[in-house]
């Protein structure tokens, strides 16, 4: 279970899934016991961004990237093989990207209790879907994979902004200490 924003954890994840499950590195096609788990991505950012057919494109350029530059057949992994290892969930996005909602919320009281710091954006949404899930899904081993850094970000000064591209500071928004914003 991952949070599901650019789609590049989630290409990445399930190209490497499949490759572990081909090459017997804990998983494999027989045993129901041994399958390929299924990726579960829970949406953060909405659609068109996260469509299926977005990710298993990328999937797809990642595994033909990898082709190329092995040159193993290995990494030969057809759209709908990559697709069947891969769920979506958009119940957790609420108003959208960025957006706090009531169940990542909770979430995160609930992970604060383990010492475990969620973000409200990626994390909260995704710990909610996976605990949406622990009520109502069949027992089964779950892991949660989480994309965001533990180390802070850095201050940085008006000054050293001045510098970047207007684009950028158009998507920064406005800055704390500007009064105009």
């Amino acid at each position: 279970m991952l949070g599901l924003g650019s789609t590049c954890s989630t290409a990445g994840l399930l190209v490497g899934l499949l490759l572990a499950t081909r090459l017997g590195l804990g998983f494999d096609g027989g045993s129901a016991a041994r399958a390929r788990p299924r990726l579960v991505a829970v949406r953060v950012t909405p659609w068109p961004v996260t469509s299926p057919l977005r990710i298993l494109r990328l999937a797809g350029k990642l595994a033909e990237w990898l082709r190329r530059l092995s040159g193993d057949r290995v990494f030969e992994m057809e759209r709908a093989e990559l697709a069947r290892g891969l769920e979506l969930d958009g119940r957790q996005l609420g108003r959208g990207y960025g957006h706090p909602t009531p169940s990542g919320l909770a979430a995160i009281e609930r992970a604060g209790a383990l010492a475990v710091a969620l973000d409200t954006t990626y994390a909260a949404k995704s710990v909610a879907g996976l605990l949406a899930r622990t009520g109502r899904a069949p027992a089964c081993e779950r892991l949660f994979w989480s994309t965001k850094s533990s180390a802070p970000l850095p201050d940085v000064s008006a000054a050293e902004l001045a510098g970047a591209p207007r684009r950028m500071l158009r998507w920064l928004g406005p800055s704390p200490s500007d009064s105009s914003g």
